[in-house]
């Protein structure tokens, strides 16, 4: 049997979530591919995208009606996530709020919608969306360890950094 890039990634992924400290179970929420949840309470909808500085993960009308789906999940208990992989570069793991101010989900899901994520060298990632785009970077260090803080028996300190207005400043030659 042969493993294409998305397999190998997607497993590695995995590992990273089942060797962590409070990892108790696994398991497949539906047939939509990587949609998972972990330890009875968070929910995982994983994507993958291989570019090297920037990424862009599209939604079909199809993956955005589970997103809407795990919306109402966690209205009633849940947390759910969206993982999203980074080509070699980490792993960008949104919480529910913050993939909700990402995508629009007020209209017919008719149309795809996106999620771009950049990483300036030696920074946090900067995330952007279809209906707008996050205040704070993303610590590449979030993931896996945000997907166990919905215990909270577990809890773990993630404040997130406020983005700052920043001069332009041109690189010396």
């Amino acid at each position: 049997m042969l493993f294409s890039q998305q397999d190998r990634v997607y497993g590695s992924t995995l590992m990273q979530i089942v060797e962590h400290e409070y990892f108790e179970d696994l398991s497949r929420v539906d047939d939509q591919y990587a949609h998972y949840k972990v330890n009875e309470q968070a929910y995982v909808a994983i994507e993958y995208d291989s570019g090297e500085y920037s990424w862009t993960f599209e939604f079909d009308p199809e993956r955005l009606e589970m997103l809407r789906a795990d919306r109402a999940r966690a209205r009633v208990g849940g947390e759910v996530f969206l993982c999203l992989i980074c080509g070699r570069d980490g792993v960008c793991l949104l919480k529910p709020s913050e993939w909700d101010a990402l995508l629009d989900f007020d209209d017919e899901l008719d149309d795809a919608q996106q999620i771009t994520i950049e990483r300036p060298f030696r920074h946090q990632m900067e995330v952007t969306g279809t209906h707008g785009e996050l205040d704070h970077r993303i610590a590449g260090n979030r993931f896996p360890k945000a997907l166990f803080e919905a215990d909270p028996e577990h809890e773990q300190d993630d404040e997130p950094i406020r983005l700052q207005p920043t001069a332009h400043v041109s690189p010396a030659r």
